[in-house]
């Protein structure tokens, strides 16, 4: 502690204590630590919020150089149907290429226990969801995706689906449950 007291003014005191929180700070740990605090003690959501914080561009390159490192995978990402922003929250993670396992939308289970009469349409029932083709085209970056559930989507079309069939190649499950848009184009993608 004797250098924080070299100068009578104070002014020294100041900087050291500003370059010891620089120092404590999550980028002045090695690339080997960094790896295991963003994959094991962080979500996927905490890193959002990490990312938009750095202003200094040279530590944002840094992180994100970091995070897109094929060994940091996150396991298991749920969202509920209500969450406005998923498409832009796709394509962060698409950008960045984020290792990413599995990916999962909750509806209300309410909506599938709904008893449908005969010669209504199940799409009557169905809770719009705010993911769109667009946010499932980003996440076709994340080739490191084992799981897909984006059961009960109406906006899912063909074209995110062969998106994700060729690029998703770990993909082991996969459900598209009453997606009404889904055609056969999608399931020939997957299967290939």
């Amino acid at each position: 502690m004797m250098h924080d007291i070299e100068n009578s003014s104070g002014n020294n005191s100041n900087n050291s204590n500003s370059k010891r929180g620089e120092e404590l700070g999550l980028l002045s740990f090695e690339a080997d630590v960094m790896i295991i605090i963003l994959s094991q003690f962080l979500t996927v959501y905490d890193v959002v919020k990490l990312d938009t914080a750095y202003c200094n561009k040279m530590q944002r390159a840094q992180l994100l150089s970091i995070l897109s490192l094929k060994s940091i995978v996150y396991k298991h990402i749920h969202f509920s149907d209500s969450f406005t922003y998923i498409d832009k929250f796709m394509q962060w993670i698409g950008k960045r290429t984020i290792g990413l396992a599995g990916l999962s939308i909750e509806y209300k289970r309410e909506y599938s226990k709904i008893f449908i009469p005969f010669g209504d349409t199940v799409d009557n029932h169905i809770k719009l969801s705010y993911l769109s083709d667009e946010g499932l085209v980003w996440l076709s970056h994340c080739t490191s995706l084992q799981s897909l559930d984006v059961s009960w989507c109406k906006n899912i079309h063909d074209i995110s689906i062969v998106q994700i069939g060729r690029h998703c190649s770990n993909l082991k499950e996969l459900d598209i449950s009453f997606c009404t848009n889904i055609t056969d184009i999608s399931l020939v993608e997957i299967g290939r």
